[in-house]
């Protein structure tokens, strides 16, 4: 029986087992890391949902702020698209497009509130008919605009899509299972 002056000395003179303790310490290093991104991306997710927000430069901003901050930005390139002078046609399209899209933003936004009852129980009645006054006035006037724009588009030769509908007999039978 041989004697070894030490576990270093028979790891390096026993290579496979030095080469199933290389792969195992590779197993739990790669384990450890998986644990610890799992562990971070869990913290992460914990503190924004304990703090409604997400950490920023050190500093929790929350979900609102962040959404103010973003909307101030929006806000500012609106203003510079409106400074702009002599667009093109394709500008003009693209400005269009972003005006959209910005809105859509804001009524997915709305709608998120809207259909929070853990949100509208914050606001006291008289806040809620503030928003409903103004959100009124500013559809009506919107869809106002919209009625123009379609008349438009009517005078321009534009004719809204036909929905093709399949008659009965044409349609495929439901087969249940």
């Amino acid at each position: 029986m041989l004697r070894f002056q030490s576990l270093l000395e028979w790891v390096n003179v026993n290579k496979e087992f030095r080469k199933s303790l290389q792969f195992t310490f590779v197993c739990w290093q790669t384990f450890l890391w998986a644990c610890t991104r799992r562990l971070r991306l869990a913290n992460l997710y914990i503190e924004r949902s304990l703090f409604g927000g997400i950490i920023e430069n050190g500093r929790i901003v929350s979900l609102s702020e962040r959404w103010i901050q973003v909307s101030e930005k929006i806000l500012e390139q609106i203003k510079r698209l409106e400074e702009t002078k002599d667009r093109d046609r394709l500008e003009l399209v693209r400005s269009l497009s972003f005006m959209l899209s910005v809105l859509q933003r804001s009524l997915l936004g709305w709608m998120q509130w809207a259909n929070s009852p853990d949100i509208m129980a914050r606001f006291s009645r008289e806040d809620l008919e503030k928003m409903s006054k103004k959100l009124s006035a500013f559809t009506h006037s919107f869809i106002e605009y919209d009625l123009e724009a379609t008349r438009l588009g009517a005078q321009r030769g534009l004719k809204a899509r036909k929905t093709v509908k399949k008659k009965k007999e044409e349609r495929p039978e439901t087969f249940y299972v």
